[in-house]
């Protein structure tokens, strides 16, 4: 659904009224001064400056109305004057339907109109759900928004999507989805000073087995505020490790000296002066935000070390419940193989039918790993995630609990 010819003929003459006022008030582009008049084409950089400038505050608004430069008749001023119920953030376009686009942000879910064409012929159904920077503004009793839409492109994964589906369902049935901000919304700003909304945070890592050739990698997005014990959890669930060795991380390793360890202390712990932190109550935040790559070893005998790297810290309004994998390379290896270099022999033997090993090493992994000798490079997404699900009781699970 889109708005009437007429109706988006009077949108952008006002919307671009203000536009020019601001412009000449400020002289924020003196190359435009005098020029917004909605008919003449403009990219949307050029008023990008002069788009903030209007939306800071309602004092241009305010202004405007007072001083009615145009001589606008009582509509015009009354739809100028409803746009102080704007409603500027950060926003999930989460679907289409046939009269509406649903944007949510928070619990707060709303349904827009497009101005010239459907938003769906903007940002197609394939590219659902996608963050995206608006201005929500009321028009003559629907909500469009103010022409300019900012897509950002974060990869959502499958929990997220579950999440948005469910509050999207909840609103519905709930009949809390907002078509209307004309004089029942506060003006909801996205600056510090005056965002209403909670903020979560999660985290973009990939986490590579380091010496595997093909490279085996998972990139993850975890929540924030769980332990390093649970980010173990993850990882061993993401690769489908066993968990019956001992692991450690390390982190601010350098070349000449060794980095903070956290693990599971024993009595054997702090060897040669060696500080091991307990991993299960030590949180991923702090050194997240310190650092950008760590190590993680599993089995000390095989020594499967995994390259951690911190891609992206990303705040959202939905919090991530789960951990998600994203995106994978390479099927899950076989434990208990000798790490990289027993795998690479591994794949020697299996390669020569000749090998005086061939027959013992393939009745061992058709008996363990049947699904890795039938395509070591397949990898299946949505089995990780479902494991993923569990990751807390599978933290408790390792330590026996």
């Amino acid at each position: 659904m889109y708005l009437e010819k007429e109706q988006r003929d009077k949108l952008y003459e006002l919307l671009f009224y203000l536009l020019d006022y601001t412009n000449n008030k400020y002289k924020i582009n003196k190359r435009l001064l005098n020029k917004l008049d909605g008919k003449t084409p403009i990219a949307p950089r050029e008023i990008q400056d002069i788009r903030e400038r209007l939306w800071k505050d309602n004092c241009i608004i305010e202004e405007y109305i007072k001083k009615n430069p145009q001589n606008l008749n009582e509509r015009d001023l009354k739809i100028i004057e409803s746009w102080k119920n704007r409603v500027e953030k950060k926003f999930i376009m989460a679907k289409h339907l046939k009269k509406y686009t649903i944007m949510m942000t928070g619990k707060e879910v709303y349904g827009i109109v497009g101005i010239s064409n459907e938003i769906s012929e903007i940002i197609p159904t394939s590219e659902l759900p996608i963050f995206v920077e608006a201005v929500l503004i009321p028009f003559e009793g629907v909500i469009t928004y103010d022409s300019i839409l900012l897509p950002y492109m974060i990869s959502l994964g499958g929990g997220i999507r579950k999440q948005i589906n469910e509050e999207y369902m909840k609103a519905k049935n709930d009949d809390k989805i907002i078509y209307s901000l004309e004089g029942n919304i506060k003006n909801i700003k996205s600056d510090k000073n005056t965002q209403t909304s909670k903020k979560y945070k999660y985290y973009e890592i990939k986490v590579s087995i380091r010496d595997t050739h093909p490279p085996v990698w998972r990139r993850l997005q975890i929540p924030s505020g769980i332990t390093f014990h649970e980010l173990n959890a993850i990882i061993q669930l993401a690769f489908d490790w066993c968990g019956y060795h001992m692991y450690e991380f390390e982190i601010g390793a350098t070349l000449h000296e060794e980095g903070q360890l956290i693990g599971i202390p024993d009595e054997d712990s702090g060897w040669y002066g060696h500080e091991i932190k307990d991993a299960k109550k030590i949180k991923i935040d702090e050194y997240f935000k310190e650092y950008k790559k760590m190590k993680y070893t599993y089995d000390f005998g095989d020594n499967w070390i995994h390259d951690i790297i911190i891609e992206k810290v990303i705040e959202t309004d939905i919090k991530l419940q789960n951990p998600i994998c994203i995106k994978a390379k390479m099927a899950d290896l076989p434990e208990d193989c000798g790490g990289p270099w027993g795998y690479e022999e591994l794949l020697e033997i299996l390669d020569n039918p000749k090998h005086e090993r061939y027959q013992e090493m393939k009745e061992w992994v058709e008996n363990g790993y049947s699904n890795w000798n039938d395509d070591r490079t397949s990898v299946d997404l949505e089995q990780i995630n479902m494991r993923l699900e569990d990751y807390k009781e599978h933290a408790k699970f390792l330590l026996g609990e």
